[in-house]
């Protein structure tokens, strides 16, 4: 995917001011129940493991399960809107057209269960699971479609509010304060629409 400007991905969107992701509610995973029950299988799974470093590695690679571009969050919402379908009709909409689909505003949910799995000797010992739910609202956005496709997705602002949870436990509940997208994001072969 080519893009005219840095793509915010989740992590941006959960970030402090300071734009890292906060690392209080990372360290509370460490206290969950559930984590100490996989934590508790990995040092049995490998007796020499000091966990300090173990936990270290762990909470270091947390945020990066949450480097999804919004971008494709994005298009992959759009894909499943029932009024884009009308642009898969090549009869109306040949292939060589370039049509333009503005939204004044529009609001979308969207869940994730980004995870990290744990492996011991390259034995599958446990999976740390995030369970990520973001609504946004988006004012002003403009879809490119042609062939079928989403193609390219131009600038507008967005929006909302954001949830990340381990195991039901609440780590993070954000307000997501409203930023510009940037200018335009440029898809490839784009995404299609079904």
């Amino acid at each position: 995917m080519n893009k005219s400007s840095k793509d915010p991905s989740l992590q941006f969107l959960f970030a402090s001011e300071s734009g890292q992701l906060p690392q209080d509610p990372i360290d509370s995973i460490a206290d969950s129940l559930d984590f100490q029950v996989l934590k508790d299988h990995l040092l049995e799974s490998a007796s020499d493991l000091k966990w300090a470093v173990a936990w270290e590695e762990i909470r270091s690679r947390i945020p990066d399960l949450l480097d999804v571009p919004l971008s494709e969050i994005l298009v992959g919402a759009w894909v499943k809107y029932h009024l884009l379908h009308q642009y898969t009709d090549r009869s109306k909409y040949p292939p060589d057209e370039i049509i333009l689909v503005p939204f004044a505003e529009q609001k979308l949910k969207s869940k994730h269960h980004p995870y990290l799995e744990l492996l011991v000797n390259e034995s599958r010992i446990g999976k740390l699971v995030l369970d990520v739910e973001i609504q946004l609202e988006l004012k002003g956005v403009v879809l490119v479609i042609q062939d079928a496709k989403i193609k390219e997705i131009k600038a507008g602002s967005c929006h909302g509010k954001g949830t990340i949870r381990y195991a039901g436990m609440l780590l993070l509940d954000k307000e997501i304060a409203s930023f510009e997208l940037p200018g335009h994001a440029l898809l490839g072969d784009g995404f299609p629409i079904p």
